[in-house]
């Protein structure tokens, strides 16, 4: 694997490997790009991963037979203003540990390909068409935005306090 970092433009580049963070309370990446390119972005690592806020800036995975995003032991999952995230096979974000806000806000042009969600409310968007995992348990409300298809992939549970699902 070649693991490449230019502080000039804030970027961490592997070439096919993966980026993992182990044992964080928080992390923000909002003004870095992390591109694994066939590789895995899993902030889970080995042991208790991240377990406060994650802050997301622009990340890329490109291998749609082997590239994932996982994110499941945080409190909540934003993304920094104009950063696009791009993960061509699964995606499973889970914030229901800990205290916070339990919430998902990933709003800006994404492509998502399959995205499995648990939290309280959640909102993405997608540039394309995005497919919803069996697995997804929203506690409150979901929102989901696609230039294409949006697909469910198996059971979804929503269980809306205020009806506010689109």
């Amino acid at each position: 694997n070649v693991i490449s970092a230019n502080p000039t433009t804030n970027s961490i580049s592997l070439s096919g490997g993966n980026f993992t963070v182990d044992d964080a309370v928080d992390f923000d990446s909002s003004n870095v790009s992390i591109n694994v390119g066939l590789g895995n972005i899993d902030l889970d690592g080995g042991g208790n991963g991240v377990t406060g806020n994650v802050i997301l800036g622009n990340l890329s995975a490109t291998n749609a037979g082997g590239s994932d995003l996982t994110i499941t032991k945080a409190c909540s999952i934003s993304q920094s203003t104009g950063s696009i995230i791009s993960i061509a096979r699964n995606t499973d974000l889970d914030v229901t540990s800990g205290t916070g806000t339990h919430a998902i806000t990933l709003e800006n042009n994404n492509d998502f390909s399959n995205i499995k969600l648990q939290g309280t409310d959640v909102s993405i968007a997608d540039t394309n068409s995005i497919n919803i995992t069996g697995g997804t348990n929203i506690s409150n409300s979901l929102k989901v935005t696609a230039a294409g298809n949006i697909t469910d992939g198996g059971n979804i549970v929503v269980n809306s306090n205020d009806g506010n699902n689109t």
